[in-house]
């Protein structure tokens, strides 16, 4: 993506991208360590379930080392981690495609719903292709 492309996504009205980051550990499946100024901060998946991606499936998702964030109402969790939607460089929006492959499980949130309907939608589409965790055996 060329940065005439990263600039104009980053404009897109709803998509309301807070700053580019940099990702310096995994924690786990919905669950990543960034550079926020100079300081290292959590950052939690907003409609993500909790341990229902693995730590190395959203670690190969994300593949780079940068992550551009986006806040809703609620910016923080009770243990201070930062609640994001989070975007790849390609802008790839990480929550959605996490849901749309399968490889997570949403979660409802009480605050935090300005993508909702997407999120759900994401899960029931690969609910009903039987991917990743709702494969039939």
């Amino acid at each position: 993506m060329s940065l005439e492309e990263m600039q104009t996504a980053q404009e897109t009205p709803g998509k309301n991208i807070e700053g580019t980051y940099q990702i310096t550990d995994f924690i786990d499946g919905n669950c990543f360590t960034i550079l926020y100024g100079q300081e290292p901060r959590d950052v939690k998946l907003i409609g993500i379930k909790d341990r229902s991606c693995s730590t190395e499936e959203l670690e190969s998702f994300l593949a780079d080392d940068m992550v551009d964030l986006a806040f809703d109402r609620q910016h923080e969790d009770e243990d201070k981690k930062l609640l994001a939607y989070a975007y790849r460089a390609d802008g790839a929006f990480i929550n959605q495609e996490l849901l749309a492959m399968g490889l997570a499980e949403m979660k409802e949130e009480k605050e935090n719903t300005m993508y909702a309907e997407d999120l759900r939608l994401a899960q029931e589409d690969a609910k009903g292709k039987g991917l990743g965790r709702w494969a039939k055996e």
